[in-house]
């Protein structure tokens, strides 16, 4: 069932997917590991849904998506994830399969 008109959903859909990226350096550090052991790799990919995920690496043929999160994705200093990221978590799950 479709909530939206098409032109709008698809309009949403690209200014959703359009959203600036912040990169950390945490996130850069990861990126230049995994480049110098040789595997191949896309940074703020964006997928179908729209969400992005920080790396997607290819490996053996299959593409993995890696989502760097640090201190901030966390409540204070627990291992509880915070609210937006779980949800964009299961947003993805649902979404992009």
């Amino acid at each position: 069932i479709d909530i939206l008109p098409r032109d709008l959903s698809q309009n949403c859909l690209r200014i959703f997917a359009r959203s600036e990226f912040h990169h950390s350096k945490f996130q850069q550090n990861v990126v230049d590991v995994l480049s110098k052991m040789g595997y191949s790799l896309k940074e703020e990919f964006c997928l179908e849904s729209g969400y992005s995920v920080d790396i997607l690496l290819q490996v053996d043929g299959k593409q993995i998506g890696i989502e760097v999160e640090g201190p901030s994705h966390y409540l204070g200093r627990s291992k509880v994830r915070s609210g937006p990221s779980r949800f964009k978590q299961r947003q993805m799950r649902a979404l992009d399969k």
